[in-house]
């Protein structure tokens, strides 16, 4: 059975550049010319880091709301005093639209990072 082409293949089209071809594209021209300059970059991947830092302290402050909520406020309880499953869940359920504005920021400040991150090494390759 013989399967009919319905043209040529991306690298048989006229000017079509080869992986081993050495003359860089025109989007990594474009990117070199609007690279930052060195002290730019490195204050770009600075705040870049520190927006992802801060958006972990907020994953951790999410964990640590719904974790508390979860175990209860009494540490010092004992076993006869032990929470069901209906009390921890219950808990848990109603800790969690007072916890989700630290998910929700933790997912933009990460989104802001690596924007940052990106436009920071914009002219490596």
């Amino acid at each position: 059975m013989k399967i009919a082409r319905l043209g040529p293949l991306p690298w048989e089209y006229p000017g079509a550049i080869s992986v081993s071809d050495p003359q860089p594209q025109d989007s990594e021209q474009a990117s070199k010319a609007f690279a930052p300059s060195p002290a730019r970059a490195a204050r770009l991947r600075l705040r870049g880091r520190s927006l992802i830092g801060a958006s972990i302290v907020l994953v951790i402050a999410f964990v640590l709301t719904v974790a508390d909520a979860g175990y209860g406020h009494d540490p010092y309880r004992t076993f006869g005093q032990r929470r069901s499953y209906n009390m921890v869940k219950r808990d848990v359920h109603g800790a969690l639209p007072g916890a989700l504005p630290y998910l929700l920021g933790a997912g933009v400040l990460f989104g802001l990072g690596h924007l940052t991150l990106r436009r920071a090494n914009r002219s490596k390759p």
